[in-house]
């Protein structure tokens, strides 16, 4: 989120928008931790503790690499690569995903279908 501003793609103060942060403790050590302050300032924090919080939420750690991984392609200005197909259990070249959207496809108005059809997909 703070690189939403920090890239200036929003800008504090334009079109009634202010920016506030939630103070975060992050001691000096080895460790990813960070204690919420629960304290609500003006202004754009410093650094973020998004990737720390997530961690602390049980985010996948492989979630919170790639992350890092766009983060610093964005901090850096270069082009953020593609994860491949074969590590993106998204990815539409997976078995299950080529066979959801095919019947997806072959449909061809969604807005009668019954409730099992649309189950089939999830």
């Amino acid at each position: 989120f703070l690189e939403i501003f920090s890239l200036g793609l929003l800008v504090d103060g334009q079109d009634s928008l202010k920016v506030q942060q939630m103070s975060v403790y992050i001691p000096n050590s080895d460790e990813d931790d960070a204690v919420p302050l629960f304290k609500l300032k003006d202004g754009l924090a410093k650094s973020s503790a998004g990737l720390v919080c997530a961690k602390m939420a049980g985010v996948s750690q492989d979630v919170t690499i790639r992350a890092k991984e766009i983060l610093g392609a964005l901090k850096s200005n270069h082009q953020v690569k593609p994860i491949p197909a074969n590590m993106n259990s998204n990815s539409i070249f997976q078995p299950s995903s080529k066979v959801a959207l095919r019947y997806f496809l072959g449909v061809d108005s969604w807005i009668d279908q019954p409730q099992d059809a649309i189950d089939t997909l999830q």
